[in-house]
């Protein structure tokens, strides 16, 4: 598909916009429709505006957009794969995040979808911003992509099946570690990037924003017949498996459960917060109390963009 210069050049459109519309185009080169990447792009925009109002610089917006996008096109396609299918692909990623996408291919298949998309998501990457960052946002991208395995692991029974370990591989999957170490790496003194309470705060707002994905996306879950939800975990291990009409009362003893874990972990994102914004023996930088309130305010925009986005609704509605 080729994009006609109104797309591109419209005084209307600014470079973070022009840049993702460019990302989907290449993403899916078979649609021929430029209204609706037009329209794609404008929204995956707007949701990083939203998470990170008015504090990035423009090719940090042009990779988070980026992030946005490649991981909803990726977990949708995770989900169609079997554990062993998945998890091969998934490492074969990995090692193109980690040895600069060069990785030999004399002799070997070609790329699956999913590794078509990290190639594309290394080189916008790199083209936008510095070399420095881009170390630090495929290291976390990594993360996140070794805990899509973990999920395999915990769908094929290869760990425990309870809800903390569920809740372990979920505040990583939730994605929003990369987003989080940019963030830190560029804006917070080399200090108090080493301070643990940061990463004590970073996994209770991964933790907060994952049960609000599974609070409002378990209708969809459960239409999908997909069990990686804290709420079905919590009816398996009551013996009730996935069928929630069996229990109807256990069903919404579970859900309540799982709506009290998500409150306690916001209220602890407010009580590290609080340890973080008042030391006891050191002024505090303008640039902490900016990072701490932006991933503070993850939790509230998050829970907002799951409740009127298009993914997380059953396809009855």
């Amino acid at each position: 598909m080729v994009l006609n210069s109104t797309h591109l050049k419209s005084a209307n459109v600014s470079a973070v916009q022009k840049a993702h519309l460019e990302l989907k185009v290449a993403m899916y080169p078979a649609y021929t429709s430029c209204q609706t990447f037009e329209e794609q792009s404008r929204v995956e925009v707007g949701v990083i505006e939203r998470f990170f109002p008015g504090y990035l610089a423009d090719g940090v917006r042009i990779c988070f957009a980026a992030w946005l996008a490649f991981i909803c096109a990726v977990d949708d396609i995770l989900e169609c794969l079997s554990p062993s299918d998945g998890e091969a692909v998934l490492y074969r990623c990995i090692g193109m995040l980690r040895n600069n996408h060069k990785i030999n291919t004399k002799g070997r298949a070609p790329d699956t979808e999913v590794e078509r998309l990290t190639r594309l998501l290394y080189d916008h990457s790199r083209l936008h911003l510095p070399a420095g960052v881009c170390d630090v946002f495929f290291k976390a991208i990594c993360e996140v992509l070794k805990a899509h395995i973990a999920e395999f692991h915990f769908l094929d029974g290869q760990t425990t099946h309870d809800l903390s370990t569920y809740m372990s591989i979920r505040r990583r999957t939730i994605a929003l570690d990369p987003f989080f170490e940019i963030i830190k790496y560029m804006h917070l003194p080399k200090s108090w990037r080493r301070k643990p309470t940061w990463n004590k705060l970073q996994e209770e707002v991964c933790s907060t924003a994952g049960l609000q994905n599974d609070l409002l996306g378990l209708e969809k879950d459960i239409e999908n017949g997909d069990g990686l939800n804290s709420v079905l975990v919590l009816l398996r291990n009551e013996g009730v498996g996935n069928a929630y009409d069996r229990d109807p009362e256990m069903f919404a003893k579970c859900i309540s459960l799982v709506i009290k874990m998500h409150n306690e972990s916001a209220l602890r994102v407010l009580d590290y917060m609080e340890e973080l914004l008042q030391p006891a023996d050191e002024v505090l930088p303008t640039s902490v109390v900016e990072v701490a309130r932006h991933l503070m305010l993850v939790c509230e925009t998050h829970l907002a963009w799951c409740a009127s986005a298009k993914r997380y609704m059953p396809k009855s509605e």
